[in-house]
């Protein structure tokens, strides 16, 4: 699964919301969500408008359950896991632009997407053949290199061409690359034909 980074979690609601899918992340359920928090689920989703304001108490406890830290899930001050230190993703050798180093908390890397810092790249998309999975040019796209089979979106390098392409391993050792834009062709090759770099964990920007 793709992570595509939302831009801001200005809204109560929108914290509220990332709160509730990383419990989710770590096999809570919401029906515990709501009542270790004392609420219904219709309060909840009334919270997750931002209909309804909850409590501090509520939101303390709500903190308490998900892991998310408290002043930042309660005023957007901070970040979602505390005072997480940043790490810096470097780029793949071939990415076609290179902004400067990206960095990223290191809780967020490895508590939402699971990944290893040190085993991911950042890459620059380039023309529209994945349009239709919402990855512009221009956007940046984190790669998890312990990541290589599986159908997903990966970072592939093919006749010395270095993209994002949808793949789906085939029976006999083929691999069908995909782009998901009506434009262009999806075609199928032998697997020893196409270097997978690894797969796309977090999609962000784009233009």
């Amino acid at each position: 699964m793709v992570v595509y980074m939302n831009e801001a979690a200005n809204e109560m609601g929108d914290r509220i919301q990332f709160a509730v899918d990383f419990a989710k992340k770590q096999g809570k359920a919401v029906q515990d969500l709501v009542a270790y928090v004392g609420i219904t689920k219709t309060q909840l989703s009334r919270y997750i408008k931002s209909t309804n304001e909850p409590t501090v108490s509520r939101v303390a406890r709500l903190s308490e359950f998900s892991g998310v830290d408290l002043i930042w899930l309660s005023t957007g001050d901070g970040h979602p896991f505390g005072n997480s230190p940043y790490v810096t993703i470097r780029f793949h050798d071939d990415s076609p632009e290179k902004s400067g180093p990206v960095k990223f908390e290191r809780d967020y890397l490895e508590q939402v997407l699971r990944v290893d810092p040190d085993q991911c790249l950042m890459f620059t998309n380039t023309g529209d053949a994945m349009i239709g999975r919402g990855i512009l040019n221009g956007c940046q796209v984190l790669v998890d290199l312990r990541r290589q089979r599986g159908d997903d979106i990966y970072l592939i390098t093919v006749h010395q061409d270095t993209m994002v392409r949808r793949l789906q391993f085939l029976p006999g050792s083929q691999v069908k690359v995909i782009s998901d834009n009506e434009a262009y062709d999806d075609y199928t090759l032998p697997a020893e034909d196409v270097t997978v770099v690894g797969r796309a964990a977090w999609i962000g920007g784009g233009r």
